[in-house]
């Protein structure tokens, strides 16, 4: 991600970064108890998603 990031935008940032965290839905789920590790800490409904908004919006 760090790769194609600096050759996307032309920043470098590779030297400036001391820790870096990764969390997965799974992660989410066990350490926060989202119900199937969604980010917004409640179940989503496939009408709330990207796809469905886009379709809506359009």
């Amino acid at each position: 991600m760090i790769d194609r990031f600096e050759k996307g935008t032309g920043c470098r940032i590779r030297d400036s970064i001391e820790e870096i965290s990764v969390a997965t839905p799974m992660t989410y789920a066990r350490y926060c108890g989202h119900p199937q590790g969604v980010i917004y800490g409640y179940e989503s409904q496939p009408w709330n998603s990207l796809t469905a908004r886009l379709i809506m919006h359009g």
